[in-house]
């Protein structure tokens, strides 16, 4: 960040800055431009002052206008440093992100995990892991573009599950209409006597 500073005195002027990290110091005439950053650029110094601060001076005259910015250095190798100075908004971005990212995988793998064993118990008990109404809806979604060519109306056999067995076969008679949004109608026979299907 560029800090617009205007002189009031002519004469040579020395900047420094006193800081725990190494830093570098750049004096730009009028203004900082970050999208050419050696335009302007009047003086710099770089870990040249005591405790790798910057240092460095120049002659300026009254009332001109300089943009003083500084970068601060974290040292990680003896021969390496890397920059500070624009990074902290894109590494708490970075974190809070892979914070969020990874709540949100681990929320949906324990549902698709108790959906999986609900299935599954559900399968080993011999039973439908879908009600009847979600099998037929399931079903008219996978297949709603090609009119009644699959459901056509006629006899058919079927059983049910109660009390943890299978009941069956039945015959009912079916009646399929698409255009009144699927609806079905029919009749049967099982043991408990006969019914409608609406």
């Amino acid at each position: 960040m560029a800090i617009p500073i205007i002189i009031s005195k002519s004469g040579n002027h020395t900047f420094t800055t006193e800081s725990n990290v190494a830093t570098c110091g750049f004096l730009h005439r009028n203004s900082f431009d970050p999208e050419n950053p050696s335009s302007n650029l009047v003086a710099q110094g770089c870990n040249n002052g005591e405790k790798r601060q910057y240092k460095f001076s120049v002659v300026l005259e009254t009332s001109t206008t300089v943009s003083k910015r500084t970068n601060l250095f974290v040292e990680r190798k003896p021969t390496s440093v890397s920059s500070l100075s624009d990074n902290g908004g894109k590494i708490a971005g970075i974190i809070v992100g892979s914070v969020v990212g990874g709540l949100i995988i681990f929320s949906c793998c324990c549902i698709l995990n108790v959906l999986g064993v609900w299935s599954l118990i559900l399968y080993l008990k011999g039973g439908p892991v879908l009600s009847n109404k979600l099998y037929i809806r399931s079903a008219f979604g996978v297949y709603s573009g090609t009119g009644n060519i699959i459901f056509q109306p006629g006899t058919f056999s079927s059983y049910y599950f109660k009390n943890g067995s299978w009941h069956g076969p039945h015959d009912l008679v079916l009646g399929f209409y698409p255009e009144a949004n699927y609806i079905v109608h029919g009749r049967g026979r099982d043991e408990m006597g006969a019914f409608a299907i609406t």
